[in-house]
């Protein structure tokens, strides 16, 4: 929303840096304009709920996907999760914000997204979707839904795997984080290092399992050509975490297979029916808290 300023409003703008973030400055013969953005305060309940709306579009999800993931920009955002190391959504939401801004010369990958950045791809999105649908919702959901994805499911993403590590480790195994290439190609979580074999596992929602949806259904006979790849090439196997998230209580439990074990191997998962990839009905498994 481009306004005009006189000199007053100009010299406090400029001698708050806090107010950069959001202002942009013009200079159209000889008069001062100033862009300003809105400024969307974190709300956890906002993101979550954003994420929601544009996840029951297919379209909103391709585009996402394909032009406007946080991940299209940086990679895996564990990188920032493990340097800044937060003690909350909000926390790292701020740490996130803070750290980009103040190391602009760093690679966008190495320092994450500013304010602006976000809210620029926020506008990117909306264009982008009321391009190609009828959908016509405020900047915010897609804001909120931006900053869902980068990270409420990091935050979330790196609680479970450091769950999941420190129950191996109990268990006698020597596991770590995978980040990188190999994240971001094959999708593994954590690499093992056991008695017997080493292994990487894989953390997935249950609903990656159960979803209808054609690009979740397309996600899960990529993951299954890239464990194959990954095991000719390597001669190792990958293992499935899988947990459920309960919405209404946001208590979130794991699965466990008929072995008593919360690692499922392809086998457990996974059967051809022709070309066709079917899921096994993981209804039969029994879900559980791990501490």
């Amino acid at each position: 929303m481009p306004i005009f300023i006189n000199m007053i409003m100009f010299r406090n703008i400029i001698k708050n840096p806090l107010l950069h973030h959001f202002f942009e400055l013009y200079i159209l013969q000889g008069f001062i304009f100033i862009y300003k953005m809105e400024l969307f305060e974190f709300d956890i309940n906002k993101c979550i709920e954003s994420k929601k709306i544009l996840n029951k579009n297919e379209i909103c999800r391709k585009i996402y996907k394909e032009e406007c993931s946080y991940s299209r920009f940086i990679g895996n955002c564990s990188y920032l999760y493990t340097k800044l190391k937060p003690e909350s959504y909000e926390d790292f939401y701020n740490k996130e914000l803070s750290y980009a801004e103040n190391n602009k010369k760093l690679k966008i990958e190495k320092r994450g997204l500013t304010y602006k950045e976000f809210y620029d791809l926020a506008n990117k999105y909306k264009t982008l979707v009321e391009n190609e649908t009828d959908i016509k919702l405020e900047l915010s959901t897609y804001f909120y839904g931006l900053v869902c994805h980068a990270i409420i499911e990091t935050f979330n993403g790196q609680q479970k795997e450091e769950q999941i590590i420190k129950l191996l480790r109990k268990r006698g195994f020597k596991p770590h984080k995978v980040e990188g290439w190999k994240d971001a190609r094959y999708g593994v979580d954590i690499a093992t290092e056991g008695i017997s074999e080493d292994f990487y596992i894989q953390i997935k929602p249950i609903t990656f399992f159960t979803s209808k949806f054609n690009d979740t259904v397309q996600d899960r006979l990529n993951c299954c050509i890239k464990r194959k790849e990954l095991l000719d090439i390597e001669k190792i196997e990958t293992y499935y975490a899988i947990y459920k998230l309960y919405d209404t209580t946001g208590e979130l439990k794991w699965l466990f297979n008929n072995n008593d074990d919360l690692l499922f191997n392809n086998q457990d998962l996974f059967s051809w029916n022709g070309d066709e990839l079917e899921v096994t009905n993981l209804s039969k498994y029994i879900a559980k808290t791990i501490s």
